[in-house]
């Protein structure tokens, strides 16, 4: 399962100056993201950001999440600093459309989009 999913990693990110990826997650996941970061959900090895929030719920994934879950979700929608996450981490482009990875985020690059 990892190889198949370093086999979607297709180029290195270099982000440019106060460029800006976005990640959605659930409200009850918040405190532990605050405190700890972002790591990789079960069964990833990387955590997956997008440079159009809106491109995740045009693509369902919500609808997916719900649907996983069998209950309703509240999702927050976190701003991640890529250019100071890129000095720390490597950041691939992934073989979709406006999709990234990382092995992780730590909370000193993550707000909360208001």
């Amino acid at each position: 399962r990892d190889n198949d999913e370093k086999k979607r990693m297709i180029s290195r990110f270099i982000p440019g100056c106060g460029q800006v990826l976005f990640h959605w997650t659930s409200q009850e996941n918040l405190d532990s993201i605050k405190k700890n970061g972002i790591r990789p959900g079960k069964e990833m090895k990387y955590v997956y950001m997008t440079d159009d929030a809106k491109y995740i719920v045009r693509g369902g994934y919500f609808l997916f999440r719900v649907d996983k879950d069998k209950r309703d979700a509240e999702f927050v929608l976190l701003k991640i600093d890529a250019l100071g996450l890129a000095k720390e981490f490597k950041i691939f482009c992934v073989d979709a459309p406006h999709d990234y990875a990382v092995r992780e985020v730590p909370p000193q690059y993550i707000t909360v989009y208001r």
